[in-house]
Parts: structure tokens; C-alpha cells; sequence
């Protein structure tokens, strides 16, 4: 599932809830850090945002146009096992294309996000091949696997 948030102090989160009311869809949370958070899952919802926020943007614009680049990969799919290999390394290519746009104070540098990628990608392939996640059972490997992917996840995607 394809997720995008939008992150707030929740002393400000007031344009949250307008962006909720707006689009229709989402949910709010608020985390015990202080921020609130706004997310939006599912592929069609992301993409129909996407594309339709796209003209507006002006200071992450090239990295709206790398999050369509890969949903327009995953969508030319019938489902996510039929990503191959190439596909996979497309989707790689596109976020470290939109990680380098964000500014990142204190990184860990692009070579290590590599090798975080590479090991993501490896680990969803294993996944894929062994067996279908059960993602309601978060026991013994399938939770190291499943907050695996989720960790790389937020890092990588969240961040555009």
C-alpha cells in the first residue's frame, strides 16, 4: 500500500484537518511527539492527488514528478508481484532522485540510502518468492520483515 503524509505541530494542525474536509479522504492522528500527522493510503487516492496537485507545487515539484514516475511503474503492473527486477531498480532510481532533492540535515549520505534500498528490494523479493505477508500475523520474522519494509518505507517515501 502506497502511503503519503503530511506532518504537522500539532499546536498548528488546524490546516490538517481544512486539507482532510478538502480532499475527502485520509485520516488524522496526532503521535505523542507532538506532531500530527495526515496520511492518505491507497495507489489510486496518492496518484489522483498527485496529479492533481502537481501544477500547483512549487518547491517540491521535481519530487512529486519522481512519487508519479513510480506510480506510474506500479500501475502499469496488475499487482506487485509482477514488478521485475528492472522495475524495482526503476523505483530505487526514483527515490534517491527525490531524496536528493530534500534537504537532509545531518544525513546519513546517498551511499548508505543506497545500500538501504538494495537491501529493501532484496528483502521484498525474498518475501514475494517464499511466501504472501500476512501482514495481520506481526510474529517472530514476518515482524523483522514487516517493520523492515515499513522503516525503509517511511525513510524513503515520507520524505518526498
Amino acid at each position: 500500500m502506497l502511503t503519503i503524509c503530511f506532518y504537522q505541530d500539532t499546536r498548528h494542525e488546524k490546516p490538517l484537518f481544512w486539507i482532510k474536509k478538502k480532499l475527502g479522504i485520509g485520516y488524522i492522528s496526532h503521535r505523542k511527539d507532538g506532531i500530527t500527522e495526515f496520511r492518505i493510503n491507497g495507489f489510486e487516492q496518492l496518484e489522483s492527488i498527485m496529479k492533481g496537485l502537481y501544477p500547483y507545487v512549487k518547491f517540491k515539484k521535481k519530487q512529486v514528478s519522481c512519487v508519479l514516475k513510480i506510480l506510474q511503474i506500479i500501475g502499469s503492473k496488475e499487482s506487485l508481484f509482477a514488478l521485475k527486477k528492472q522495475d524495482k531498480k526503476r523505483i530505487a532510481k526514483a527515490v534517491l532522485q527525490a531524496r536528493q532533492e530534500n534537504y537532509q540535515s545531518g544525513s546519513k549520505g546517498i551511499e548508505k540510502l543506497k545500500l538501504d534500498l538494495e537491501m529493501l528490494i532484496e528483502m521484498v523479493a525474498k518475501l514475494f518468492r517464499s511466501e504472501i505477508l500476512d501482514f495481520r500475523a506481526r510474529r517472530g520474522r514476518r515482524a523483522k520483515c514487516f517493520e523492515a519494509v515499513a522503516q525503509l518505507r517511511r525513510k524513503a517515501f515520507c520524505e518526498v
